[in-house]
C-alpha cells in the first residue's frame, strides 16, 4: 500500500498547474502562509511542496522579493544540456586529492564511487574559495547538487538561501532547516568507548577534543554524564579538555591535566590531537597500556587501523556516510521525499593493546 503525503498531493497539484499555463512563467505565488490559507493546507505542508518545486526547477525563491514561476521549457533545455554533477564541499580542500588528510579522502572516495554507480561525477572544493555564484552556476546547469562537510557558520545563510532557491543540498556532521543531514552518532560512539573502558575497570577517563562550539560541547558533556551517571553540580572539566585545533602547546596542556589529576588511569582522544599526544607521551615516557589506557577516536594520516602504533581506535563511518549522502542527494533531485530528521550512522570500536586494565597508579608499580 502507497501511503502518499499531503506536501506530495500539492506538489503534484501545484506542478501541473505550472505546467498546464495555470500558473505562467513570472507568476508570483502570494507569501507562504496565506498561500497555504488558500489551499487550505498547513504552513509546514506549503514550505515543503513549494520546496519540492523548486527542487524541480519550476519556480525560484528570492529573498525579500517572493517566489516565482520559472520557464519549465528553459529549464527542461538547461537540464538536458547540463553535466550530472556533484560538488562536495570541504572546510579546507588543497586542490589535490592525494594531498588530502585521510579524514576527507575517506569521504571523496567514497562519494566519487558512490555517484560514478549512479551517472554522476563528483568534483571536490574548498568552502572559503568556490562558494562564488553557486546559484547561479545550479541554474546554468553545471552542478546538479552539493554535499557540505561541516559546514563553516559563516556559510550557514548561504545554504540556507541555496535551499530555499531549490538547489538539493545535503549536510555532513552539521544541519540546516529542511535539508537532509548525515553524521556519525556521535554521543553513541562516546558512550561505546566510555562504557568499554568504565567495564575494564577505568573510573576517571579524560575526553582530549577539539569542541569548535558551545553546542559540541554541551553533547560531549551531556554523554559523559550519562556514561559516569555524574550529577549536575560535577565540574566536567575533570572529564573534557577542549583544546585548539592546531597549537604547539597542546602536548604541555595535556601534560599539565595528567600531573594535576593523577587519578586519571584512560584517555579518549580526537584524531586531531593525535600528535600533540604522542609527543606528551614521549616526553613523559608514559607506559601504554601500563599507566595509561588510550582510545584514539577518528583517523588521521598519522593514525589509523593500518598504522603500527597499537591503540584502540574508535573510527567514524565516513565512507558509510558518503553512501549515505549520495543517495539522499539523489532522491531530492529525483524528486523523492525525503526525511528531515537527521540520519546518524554508528562508529566501531576496534580494539587493539593500547587498552588494559588500570593495574597501577602513576608512580607506583
Amino acid at each position: 500500500m502507497n501511503l502518499e503525503f499531503k506536501k506530495d498531493i500539492l506538489f503534484r497539484e501545484l506542478k501541473q498547474d505550472i505546467l498546464s499555463g495555470v500558473f505562467p512563467p513570472g507568476h508570483r505565488f502570494p507569501p507562504e502562509l496565506e498561500f497555504a490559507k488558500q489551499k487550505g493546507v498547513s504552513f509546514q505542508t506549503m514550505r515543503s511542496a513549494l520546496g519540492m518545486l523548486c527542487s524541480s526547477g519550476l519556480i525560484a525563491r528570492i529573498p525579500g522579493k517572493g517566489t516565482f514561476v520559472l520557464d519549465s521549457s528553459a529549464f527542461s533545455r538547461r537540464k538536458e544540456n547540463g553535466t550530472k554533477t556533484i560538488l562536495l564541499l570541504f572546510p579546507e580542500y588543497c586542490g589535490t586529492p592525494g594531498e588530502s588528510p585521510l579524514f576527507d579522502r575517506e569521504l571523496m572516495l567514497s562519494v566519487m564511487n558512490e555517484a560514478y554507480l549512479r551517472g554522476y561525477k563528483m568534483i571536490p572544493g574548498d568552502q572559503k574559495h568556490d562558494t562564488e555564484d553557486l546559484l547561479k552556476r545550479f541554474q546554468k546547469g553545471e552542478i546538479s547538487g552539493i554535499i557540505w562537510d561541516r559546514l563553516l557558520p559563516e556559510k550557514r545563510d548561504l545554504a540556507t538561501v541555496l535551499h530555499e532557491n531549490g538547489v538539493p543540498q545535503v549536510l555532513v556532521n552539521r544541519k540546516i532547516e529542511g535539508a537532509p543531514s548525515i553524521s556519525c552518532d556521535y554521543p553513541a560512539a562516546l558512550r561505546q568507548a566510555g562504557r568499554f573502558l568504565r567495564g575494564i575497570g577505568h573510573q576517571e577517563i579524560l575526553l582530549i577534543d577539539f569542541l569548535p562550539n558551545h553546542e559540541v560541547y554541551r553533547e560531549r558533556e551531556q554523554t559523559l554524564r550519562e556514561i559516569f551517571l555524574c550529577e549536575e553540580n560535577r565540574n566536567m572539566g575533570d572529564f573534557i579538555l577542549s583544546l585548539p585545533q592546531s597549537d604547539p602547546s597542546n602536548w604541555y596542556r595535556i601534560a599539565k591535566t595528567w600531573q594535576q589529576r593523577p587519578q586519571i588511569t584512560a584517555m579518549i582522544v580526537s584524531s586531531i590531537h593525535f600528535p600533540a599526544f604522542q609527543k606528551f607521551v614521549e616526553e613523559f615516557q608514559v607506559a601504554v597500556p601500563r599507566e595509561l589506557s588510550v582510545v584514539v577516536w577518528g583517523e588521521s594520516d598519522l593514525f589509523s587501523r593500518k598504522s603500527p602504533q597499537g591503540y584502540t581506535i574508535l573510527t567514524e563511518p565516513r565512507r558509510a556516510v558518503g553512501v549515505k549522502a549520495v543517495e539522499q542527494l539523489l532522491h531530492i533531485l529525483n524528486g523523492e521525499p525525503v526525511s528531515e530528521e537527521p540520519i546518524s550512522l554508528d562508529g566501531e570500536l576496534i580494539l587493539r593493546k593500547g587498552c588494559a586494565l588500570p593495574r597501577t597508579t602513576k608512580g607506583k608499580d
